[in-house]
This record gives structure tokens, C-alpha cells and sequence, in this order.
């Protein structure tokens, strides 16, 4: 399992949050693609959604779960 940081920037605020990967053999970049063709896809649609929903559709053998109540300490 790893976890990165994640940003999610939209019109009103910025959500901060540390997302985590529970399959070692899917890359940051086969996320970050995933979720361009996910926000590609609903915006075609013409569907509003939030991050939540975006990581609810990513393939469930990824494993991904998504902690927005994140805290910050600086050593």
C-alpha cells in the first residue's frame, strides 16, 4: 500500500486529502489517467460530480480509498 497526496481544485474551494493505493502494481500516472477519462467522461455527460464520486469509479482491484481529514506536521 502507498499513499499520495491529492488536490482537488474546483470553482469554490480546494479539498486536500491523501489518497491510497492498496495494489502495488498500479502507478500514480494509470491513477492520474483514470481520472481524466473518468472527469472526461461525466463532464460529457454533462453530470456534476465530486471527488468522492471519481474515486468511487475508479476499478475496485485498485483499492483506493480516499482520507480528506488529513492533518500536516513539519519536522
Amino acid at each position: 500500500m502507498y499513499a499520495m497526496n491529492l488536490v482537488d481544485v474546483v470553482d469554490v474551494k480546494t479539498t486536500y486529502g491523501i489518497l491510497f493505493c492498496g495494489n502495488d502494481d498500479i502507478t500514480e500516472n494509470i491513477i492520474q489517467k483514470k481520472i481524466c477519462e473518468i472527469k472526461e467522461q461525466l463532464e460529457n455527460e454533462d453530470m456534476e460530480w465530486i471527488i468522492d464520486d471519481i474515486i468511487k469509479m475508479l476499478p475496485q482491484e485498485w483499492k483506493m480509498e480516499l482520507q480528506c481529514n488529513t492533518k500536516q506536521i513539519t519536522i
